[in-house]
């Protein structure tokens, strides 16, 4: 897969979903998915993506996808069957709003993700900046939205914040 118009679409679902710290992280991690690339490449890729290098919470670095619609869009949604893993910072939920605060191109996949359900509960999701904001249904109870969110965002991401749900 050399062709550019493939690799930035997999670099972009790559960053987001997964925490890369370093080129040779996503080297490694397109050459599983049988995108062999060199260094330089990549270097023009992320320039193109405008990827940028941010704090994570564990005094690390990570990749984040700058904000650019053109290849979010063509990212496609996660799979539900497999719970995705966020690197959620908060949880605020004023029935019937919950608001997840986490990296930009986080919260566009998540903002898919909750759209493909095809489940009740949730009425809109809408990604604004590092904010993903979800219209849930009034009157849904702490146990019937942690189960809604458990659908799209691991147990282990929702842990912390459980008691803001």
């Amino acid at each position: 897969m050399r062709n550019k118009k493939q690799r930035l679409p997999l670099i972009a679902e790559l960053l987001a979903t997964k925490n890369i710290g370093n080129q040779k992280e996503l080297l490694s991690e397109l050459a599983i998915r049988g995108c062999n690339i060199t260094q330089a490449t990549l270097s023009r890729d992320l320039r193109t993506l405008k990827v940028s290098k941010i704090a994570d919470k564990l005094g690390g670095y990570r990749y984040e996808l700058g904000n650019n619609s053109r290849f979010i869009v063509e990212m496609k949604p996660l799979p539900i069957a497999v719970p995705y893993s966020p690197c959620i910072e908060s949880i605020r939920r004023s029935d019937p709003v919950l608001i997840i605060k986490l990296p930009a191109s986080q919260a566009l996949l998540l903002s898919h993700s909750f759209q493909s359900l095809d489940k009740m509960g949730v009425l809109a999701s809408i990604p604004i900046g590092d904010l993903l904001m979800l219209i849930l249904e009034p009157g849904l109870d702490r146990h019937q939205c942690l189960l809604l969110l458990s659908a799209v965002i691991s147990p282990d991401s929702l842990s912390p914040f459980i008691d803001l749900i």
